[in-house]
């Protein structure tokens, strides 16, 4: 019942996972978060609104990897132009085997909306999988740029 997981994400009296654990994946596919402490366990969250319990406005950093078909598709160029819309600092770059890599640091809810844009990407992009870690932000300036 959606309202009883909404409630159970809320109580602080729900055990934590672990550092380092590995969010199942419900349906296949989907990003996993991998290093979010403050989840809490045997709730199953959409993997998009994985992220710490705190403010909306709460100011985060995320560190992700997308797998699939990414590059010589306008990834990093269509993720800048979405992270500048947003109003968040940060970088992407391609990656020697395929993949590509960003850093994303603003209000929670705009790094979600990111990630979850992450997860389709631009028309021409096949994106199979994002692999996400909550991190501590590192005060990065706007904009939003694409690392050669």
């Amino acid at each position: 019942m959606p309202g009883e997981e909404e409630t159970a994400a809320r109580d602080p009296e729900l055990r934590r996972r672990p550092e380092g654990s590995v969010e199942p994946e419900e349906g296949g596919g989907g990003r996993r978060v991998v290093s979010d402490t403050t989840r809490p366990t045997g709730v199953f969250l959409p993997t998009w609104t994985a992220t710490p319990v705190g403010r909306e406005d709460e100011v985060r950093a995320a560190s992700a990897v997308v797998s699939g078909l990414v590059q010589g598709v306008f990834f990093r160029q269509s993720t800048a132009n979405e992270a500048g819309a947003l109003g968040l600092a940060g970088w992407v770059e391609n990656l020697p085997d395929g993949r590509v890599r960003l850093w994303v640091e603003g209000e929670v809810g705009a790094v979600e909306a990111l990630l979850a844009w992450c997860e389709r990407g631009p028309p021409a992009a096949r994106v199979s999988d994002v692999t996400v870690s909550w991190e501590a932000p590192c005060g990065l300036a706007l904009p939003f740029y694409v690392r050669r």
